[in-house]
């Protein structure tokens, strides 16, 4: 880079001009920087070689040094600027957008069908003037069963019914396990709900799953009574499916009631005339209630002489699929945005 003549300014500004003349990116600029200004560029060269001059031309050499590191840095900076902007121009180009065309759709996430009905379902108990509780996905045999007064050899103990996670411990099959350990936490009178998951372990088709939603609902408290029970059912079924709705009560048997019931509502697709989806009954089973059990009532710590009280499980997804006309329960957990889309 350097001429033999050591301050040929002339010649290096030339030079430096015609580099930068033919630079049009700021990669190249600063390679031109560092060879002019770096710590080991030819301005430090030229520095350096003030020592080789008369002294008496060294200040003014030193003066003509300067002149053109100034005038080096100033073409230089303008340089830069000019690229900058025309790099600016080039990108704002390829960002404009006319504002003409109309805007892109953007899916907004929202709750998932299952999480909607239970807060339907939740909130006309909570008018009822239920309160509600919630409690573990994952319990111990004894609250699951044996504290609800299931006999010790009864079927759904069995492996090939319950996940069990050892030899105590289990996912919770519905979510009745909620009332004891409520009643141990609580004095009379209650009445109190749980809505979550529960599992089971069966076959997966298109009416049963090994995961589903249930909402249990008890209320103890004294002079409970069926008919209240039955009352509150009433209220609720119509305030869910529309004061239409008729409501029959069928016996039944489940451990931690007695006496117990199933309830069937008239069917809200074909207004009972028969169809599918009720086969042709004109009736759908929705729901198992009762009074509490004597037995569950002392594992709570209560005296079922002074305290009765009244207790009700439903089905959350068999629910959602009567609402909406849902023939499959398989449709609800495949995470298909087809079918969620539409709610």
């Amino acid at each position: 880079m350097m001429t033999d003549k050591p301050f040929d300014l002339h010649s290096l500004k030339k030079e430096f001009h015609k580099r930068l003349h033919q630079t049009e990116n700021l990669e190249g600029l600063e390679e031109i920087r560092v060879c002019y200004f770096g710590k080991k560029g030819i301005l430090q060269d030229l520095m350096g070689m003030l020592r080789l001059a008369p002294k008496e031309k060294i200040p003014e050499l030193g003066k003509e040094i300067n002149l053109f590191k100034e005038e080096l840095t100033k073409d230089l900076e303008g340089k830069k600027r000019n690229v900058e902007e025309r790099l600016l121009a080039l990108s704002l180009e390829k960002e404009k957008f006319d504002i003409t065309l109309p805007g892109k759709i953007r899916n907004r996430a929202h709750s998932h069908p299952v999480l909607d009905v239970i807060e339907k379902m939740t909130e006309i108990l909570r008018s009822l003037g239920l309160k509600e509780v919630h409690s573990n996905e994952i319990e111990a045999e004894t609250v699951n069963f044996d504290l609800l007064n299931f006999p010790a050899d009864h079927p759904a103990k069995d492996m090939q019914d319950t996940f069990y996670l050892d030899d105590s411990m289990l996912l919770r099959t519905h979510t009745t396990t909620f009332q004891v350990p409520m009643m141990r936490q609580h004095q009379p009178p209650m009445a109190l709900f749980c809505a979550g998951r529960v599992f089971r372990n069966e076959e997966v088709t298109s009416r049963s799953h090994q995961q589903f939603s249930q909402i249990d609902a008890f209320h103890l408290g004294k002079g409970v009574s069926m008919a209240d029970l039955l009352s509150l059912l009433k209220l609720f079924y119509r305030r869910l499916f529309g004061d239409n709705v008729l409501l029959r009560f069928r016996k039944s048997y489940f451990p931690f009631t007695e006496p117990s019931v199933e309830i069937d509502i008239s069917c809200i697709r074909c207004e009972q005339k028969g169809c599918p989806i009720c086969k042709h009954t004109g009736w759908l089973e929705v729901a198992g209630a009762g009074m509490m059990h004597p037995n569950v009532i002392k594992a709570g710590g209560h005296d079922p002489d002074i305290y009765t009280g009244w207790a009700f499980g439903m089905g959350v997804d068999r629910t959602l699929m009567l609402l909406h006309n849902i023939p499959d329960i398989r449709m609800l957990w495949e995470s298909d945005t087809r079918f969620l889309h539409q709610f």
